[in-house]
């Protein structure tokens, strides 16, 4: 039985066709709306000594807002929301500096509305919910179709749908839309978690951006965060697209984050996705969109475990030569209409579809999770999504083994109740929570996966002299009987499987029993030797015989490790026949089973690998200009004029200079990323004649049972297949790097010529004023 999908936070079971049933939430009819907001702000909740205060309605919260708006910053106090409110009837000023612990307790505010434009002009410089809290703690709060509307032409502001100015903000998310006109030179920043903040995590932001700007001005929009000074953003994803107009003197926009600004201190930009276009005249990128260091001996930053989809100008992050630390950085090789950005990029393009398999999810860490034909997702994402179990059918059969075996077919069904998570909460949390219920019949010796989607899980059985289960979530059926398997994870989420294991085997169906990829006569000798055993007293069942044979468990992908007794054989020198006699001890027939030799003669073809070397463009540099120094006396009428001028045909002459060396390293570096190419390529080519190999030339392998057989290997299969992916990776991923590469160079030539028309543009301005 094949398993797919996931269980709430963590497991996953499917079978047969799928049902979904709300489970752990109130039902419809009984879900209260969120309390409206009647425009007042209520103060009364208010204790000074208090560290802990509850706050229930929307009056309560604007009564939060004056409090710190009259100086009181509630400097280790923790305030707590206890229902869903709405305030979209009524105009929203943010909490301005609030310096204590904001815990929203896993509720939805609704309806957020902040307008501050040429005709309601605001005197606040940080808008959101929380206007300045950088010094605070915001967390388990969810902003529901938000709507800021902010025209501003004073510098130094921030918009973000949490906070303005955030300090740490962590499992929150936020969705609707922000709208920033900027009339006059600044420098703002607009994020959909917020403006600027130190810390976010766990985070998602579904809120479209759109933002206008002038010239001179200095913009940082993020999917997440307008700009970090010296942090981290980790675990948070983004699906709010971004769109903007104008103009700008510096500029940074990305999916994540638009501005870093690097100290000594390590910033990290870790465990993060971005799924939303970028829509700009400037550039735009996937995950980082600037960066700014105060220490260029120490470039500290990192980027890691993140990918885009997203369409913008280039894949992942704005390249400097001041380096930091990149690894698992990807985006999708159609998103990003200029690809990797110069010489210091080293993000990997890769095709969505490869995106949407286990190995890339499983190559971003422990952080994301394998969804079967999507793209990865965050561990803490998969609590909303839909649990998939259903009704299903399983068939055992019962047999006796005797000198004719005589095989009865019967069919129970089980049913399995599901549920599906919503992101609806109560306003109490059970410390247990029953989360799913699975009955399942197995048979003795059967194997059966849970597939996981965390790594908290601790899994129990209540009787082990039933069925057992490790510490993978793998449950084995050892004797007839019921039992209980637990799962439960560290928030104690709780799923149960009813086992009920009896002492039939199903009975195997003939297709690709040694999961080669191939249905052939080796999976008939397989087939067969499994049921001569059976009839013998043998107790396993296919998979674990199957196992012992290729000595590949195919549930698990672990080496199986046997051992077995050598069999009493008698061989005639004149024969190449063996006979193997096997008395079982729960009947009172001899069985005599004859395995035949197999010995197959194969033609090995070796595919062709449509991959050759990277064809790289003709180019041609051009020569440097000529220029001859004028000396012009210092009385002359044109003296200025003519020495700003040689002043920047000097400059432009150092660039040229410039250009040059950039372009002889470039093509250094084209030479050294083809050489690695093309053992990349001789290595791709290798694994596809290593995978033919792997299918056509096998070990012969002896059981006590079967005798001899003769076995493709299924380890060397499954390493070819993983070489090949890993290969197919790599030469893309510098197919992509060569292209930057080139495309660097390009500029650089293109650059010489533009110096050079502008330098004789230059000596025949002097020449007309001398």
């Amino acid at each position: 039985m094949k398993l797919t999908k996931a269980i709430s936070m963590f497991v996953s079971i499917v079978i047969g066709a799928t049902v979904a049933i709300p489970i752990g939430t109130t039902s419809a009819d009984d879900v209260k709306s969120p309390i409206e907001w009647d425009g007042t702000a209520d103060t009364t909740w208010y204790d000074g000594e208090e560290k802990e205060q509850h706050i229930s309605s929307p009056s309560e919260l604007a009564g939060l807002a004056v409090l710190t708006g009259q100086g009181r910053k509630m400097e280790g106090q923790t305030i707590i929301l206890d229902n869903d409110i709405s305030l979209k009837h009524y105009q929203w000023q943010s909490i301005k500096n609030f310096y204590g612990k904001f815990d929203g307790n896993d509720h939805t505010i609704y309806g957020m509305n902040i307008v501050s434009t040429s005709d309601t002009p605001s005197t606040q410089n940080n808008f959101g919910l929380f206007g300045m809290a950088s010094e605070a703690t915001i967390q388990n709060i969810n902003l529901k179709d938000i709507s800021i509307d902010i025209e501003k032409e004073s510098t130094n502001f921030s918009i973000g749908g949490l906070a303005g100015f955030g300090g740490t903000i962590i499992d929150s998310s936020v969705s609707g839309s922000i709208k920033c006109k900027n009339t006059a030179s600044s420098s703002f920043n607009v994020g959909g978690i917020a403006g600027a903040s130190h810390t976010i995590t766990r985070c998602k932001s579904n809120v479209t951006i759109n933002v206008y700007s002038v010239e001179d001005s200095d913009i940082r929009i993020g999917g997440i965060c307008g700009s970090m000074d010296e942090g981290e953003i980790a675990e948070c994803c983004n699906y709010g697209q971004i769109i903007h107009d104008g103009a700008a003197q510096y500029h940074g926009i990305a999916g994540i984050i638009g501005l870093l600004a690097v100290h000594s201190q390590t910033s990290y930009i870790k465990n993060c996705y971005n799924r939303a276009d970028i829509e700009s005249s400037l550039d735009s990128y996937g995950i980082v969109g600037r960066l700014s260091f105060f220490d260029l001996k120490n470039h500290n930053y990192e980027i890691s475990n993140v990918y885009n989809t997203g369409n913008c100008t280039y894949g992942a992050y704005k390249s400097y030569d001041y380096e930091g630390k990149y690894s698992n950085v990807y985006y999708s090789s159609i998103s990003a209409s200029k690809g990797t950005d110069g010489k210091n990029d080293l993000s990997t393009p890769k095709p969505v579809d490869n995106m949407k398999k286990e190995a890339f999810a499983t190559s971003l860490g422990s952080s994301f999770v394998y969804i079967e034909n999507e793209l990865p997702i965050l561990k803490w994402e998969a609590k909303d999504m839909p649990i998939s179990t259903a009704t299903s059918t399983t068939t055992t059969t019962t047999s006796e083994p005797t000198s004719t075996t005589t095989s009865t077919t019967t069919t129970t069904t089980t049913t399995a109740t599901t549920s599906t998570l919503t992101s609806t909460t109560t306003t109490s949390k059970p410390q247990i929570s029953e989360m799913l219920t699975i009955e399942k019949e197995m048979a003795i010796g059967e194997k059966y996966s849970l597939k996981v989607g965390s790594d908290d899980l601790t899994f129990s059985s209540d009787n082990e002299k039933v069925a057992v289960v490790s510490e993978s979530g793998i449950i084995e059926a050892v004797d007839s009987g019921k039992t209980t398997i637990v799962a439960k994870n560290s928030r104690n989420d709780v799923v149960r499987i009813e086992i009920t294991v009896t002492k039939s085997l199903p009975a195997p169906e003939f297709g690709d029993i040694n999961n080669d990829t191939i249905i052939d006569g080796r999976d008939a000798s397989i087939l067969l030797t499994y049921y001569a055993k059976t009839s013998t007293g043998y107790k396993g069942n296919l998979q674990s015989f199957v196992g012992e044979q290729i000595g590949i468990d195919p549930l698990t992908g672990q080496t199986v490790i046997t051992t077995t007794e050598l069999p009493q054989t008698t061989t005639s020198k004149k024969t190449t026949s063996t006979t193997t006699t096997t008395t079982t001890t729960t009947t009172t027939t001899t069985t005599t089973t004859t395995t035949i030799s197999t010995t197959q003669t194969t033609t090995t073809t070796i595919p062709s690998v449509p991959v050759t070397s990277y064809s790289t463009s003709a180019y041609s540099i051009p020569e440097m200009p000529t220029t001859t120094y004028l000396s012009v006396d210092i009385n002359h009428k044109n003296y200025t004029r003519i020495s700003n001028l040689q002043i920047s045909i000097n400059s432009d002459m150092s660039s040229i200079n410039d250009c040059y060396r950039n372009i002889e390293e470039s093509t250094t570096r084209i030479a050294d990323l083809n050489r690695t190419y093309l053992s990349h390529v001789k290595s791709l080519n290798s694994a596809y004649i290593n995978l033919e190999k792997a299918k056509t030339q096998g070990v012969r392998t002896y059981s006590s049972a079967g005798g001899w057989t003769y076995e493709p290997s299924a380890a060397a299969i499954a390493k070819a297949k993983a070489d090949i992916e890993n290969y197919e990776g790599l030469v893309e991923s510098y197919k992509g790097f060569l292209q930057s590469a080139e495309n660097n160079r390009t500029y650089y030539i293109e650059r010489i010529g533009q110096l050079r028309y502008r330098i004789e543009t230059y000596q025949n301005q002097i020449q007309s004023l001398l």
